[in-house]
């Protein structure tokens, strides 16, 4: 994954990123601050990205059709409140279907959502709706996987088409 688009994905979470600087203490310390061990994943929003290469088949925004635009990776946000949601990037916007909950069926699972948002590539919210529809997605683990999200919002209608090339997602945990 590029590092605009995970700076991207991190601010449609509600993530900002601080980097701290060293301050000169006025007085001498017992002893120094200890540092955040960086091989820990830190607490935040965001508990997992899993991030599916493979080729997007289709992406309608707000019922544009943008699929000549659209590229991988298709990416599933888990958050550490139980939403979740699956973004694609299309030209210079990332568009995001997330939801409350799934429902796992045998080897499949339906994301029911209730949310539309379309950033640009500088993590900007150029929208966020309220939507109703639904993704559709087997264990991408398991091989190729095809990936299907429909949503009606008042911007109009959404949906994707993105199916994996089989090979095993890469998974970064916070």
């Amino acid at each position: 994954m590029s590092a605009r688009l995970f700076r991207v994905l991190l601010s449609t979470a509600g993530l900002s990123i601080a980097f701290g600087s060293a301050s000169v203490a006025q007085k001498p310390q017992p002893q120094p601050p200890q540092q955040p061990d960086q091989s820990e994943p830190q607490e935040g929003p965001v508990r997992e990205i899993v991030s599916v290469t493979g080729a997007c088949q289709q992406l309608v925004v707000a019922g544009d059709d943008r699929s000549a635009g659209c590229r991988g990776p298709a990416t599933n946000i888990n958050y550490r409140n139980g939403r979740t949601s699956f973004a694609f990037v299309v030209d210079d916007v990332m568009v995001s279907f997330s939801g409350p909950s799934e429902a796992r069926g045998g080897d499949h699972v339906t994301l029911n959502l209730d949310g539309i948002t379309v950033a640009s590539d500088k993590g900007e919210v150029m929208s966020a709706e309220d939507a109703t529809g639904s993704c559709e997605y087997p264990d991408p683990f398991a091989g190729r996987a095809a990936i299907h999200c429909t949503a009606r919002t008042e911007a109009g209608q959404f949906s994707a088409a993105f199916t994996s090339d089989g090979v095993p997602p890469n998974v970064q945990e916070f």
